[in-house]
C-alpha cells in the first residue's frame, strides 16, 4: 500500500518542515520495499522448508525401497533353499522307490 501524499502547506513561523509529496512517496517506497523484502524472505523460508521436506520424503522413500529390496532378496534366498531341499528329498524318495521296485521285482 502506498501512503497518501500530504498536501503542501505553508511554513510556520517556527520554521517547521512540511511534508511534500516527494517525502511521502519516499516513505511509501521504503515501506513497500520493506514489505516486499519481508514477503520474499517469507517465500524463501517456505521454499527452503519445502525443499527440506522433499529431501526427507525422498530419503524415506529410498530407505523403504532398500528395505523392501532386502526383504525380497531374503524371501528369494529362502525360496531357493526350500526348493533345493525339496528337490533333494524328492530324489531320495525316488531312489527309495526304485530300490523297493527292484527288490519287489527280485522276489
Amino acid at each position: 500500500r502506498r501512503a497518501k501524499a500530504c498536501k503542501p502547506s505553508h511554513a510556520s513561523a517556527a520554521g517547521q518542515m512540511m511534508h511534500t509529496p516527494e517525502v511521502a512517496s519516499s516513505k511509501a517506497s521504503r515501506a513497500d520495499s520493506a514489505s516486499n523484502s519481508s514477503y520474499y524472505d517469507r517465500i524463501s523460508k517456505l521454499s527452503e522448508r519445502l525443499s527440506g521436506l522433499q529431501e526427507g520424503l525422498e530419503h524415506e522413500r529410498h530407505s523403504r525401497f532398500d528395505t523392501l529390496n532386502r526383504k525380497m532378496s531374503d524371501v528369494d534366498s529362502r525360496l531357493q533353499t526350500s526348493q533345493q531341499a525339496l528337490q533333494e528329498e524328492c530324489l531320495q524318495l525316488k531312489e527309495q522307490l526304485t530300490t523297493f521296485q527292484r527288490e519287489f521285482d527280485n522276489e
